[in-house]
């Protein structure tokens, strides 16, 4: 399946798998990855099993909290909330995120659980492609260790020729 990188939160998800890339390589690229849709894939089994019963229950609380833990342990908690906001703002889902402590969730309406576990379908359909896209873009753009490396070097040349008095050269001319 396509995915149109078009809307917010497939080019989130894109520029999240990139700065990854960039940051800490490929092989943490695809561990990112695998990890994001794992925690996906255990969120919508935690939202099918928890707010699935409850939808038939009279007696239903009219919003749901959601634990974030399964995204905790990847890189950049507030870029992967974004993302899933913008998604779950595209599908029309009425939602917030919440901090208790160092604890951290996603709020939103009871009854529109098979929306907020669609929303993150979405995202994991969209991970494989976005992955290649970010590896195809790492491969064309110069490695971060190298640009520092580079960048390193030339501050050092800066500093040593700044500290050395410099050397004037007076041409003779002739007088013609």
């Amino acid at each position: 399946m396509a995915t149109d990188f078009g809307d917010e939160s497939g080019e989130k998800l894109f520029d999240w798998m990139l700065r990854v890339a960039q940051e800490e390589g490929q092989e943490a690229l695809a561990k990112s990855a695998k990890g994001l849709a794992e925690a996906i894939r255990n969120t919508c089994a935690d939202i099918e099993k928890t707010f699935g019963a409850q939808r038939d229950e009279a007696k239903a609380p009219e919003w749901a909290k959601l634990s974030m833990r399964e995204f905790d342990g990847l890189p950049e908690y507030e870029t992967l909330a974004d993302m899933i906001s913008a998604q779950l703002k595209k599908d029309g889902v009425e939602h917030a995120f919440a901090n208790e402590g160092e604890n951290r969730f996603l709020v939103f309406k009871v009854n529109e659980a098979p929306a907020v576990a669609q929303a993150f379908k979405r995202i994991e359909e969209a991970i494989p492609e976005a992955c290649e896209r970010a590896k195809g873009a790492l491969a064309k753009a110069e490695p971060l260790k190298e640009r520092a490396t580079r960048a390193r070097a030339a501050a050092e040349e800066i500093a040593r020729k700044a500290g050395k008095p410099r050397e004037i050269e007076i041409a003779q001319t002739r007088a013609k």
